[in-house]
């Protein structure tokens, strides 16, 4: 095997895998995985193809996020209450 495929390789691995980071540190899942692939694109062009979909899934991840967001807040906080289910003018004890 070419050592630049296999740089490539693990660099490629390595760039997935730091998605993880973001549970160790809070959005290290985040920025790593754009770091890398920013610093090593120029050095291993094969490694471009692999930055370009973990920025997307990331980018996909953050939009999804949001929206559901948006959501639970809508349908638990603002969404109107039930009305009762006994309407009669009694009250009960």
């Amino acid at each position: 095997m070419d050592p630049q495929e296999q740089q490539t390789r693990m660099w490629a691995m390595i760039l997935h895998f730091s998605q993880f980071a973001g549970y160790l540190v809070p959005y290290a899942g985040l920025l790593a995985p754009i770091l890398i692939w920013q610093l090593k694109k120029n050095e291993l062009p094969g490694l471009d193809a692999h930055g370009k979909a973990v920025a997307n899934w990331i980018i996909s991840m953050v939009i999804y996020s949001a929206v559901c967001f948006i959501l639970f807040f809508y349908f638990v906080k603002v969404s109107p209450q039930k009305k009762p289910a006994i309407t009669s003018d009694k009250q009960i004890r």
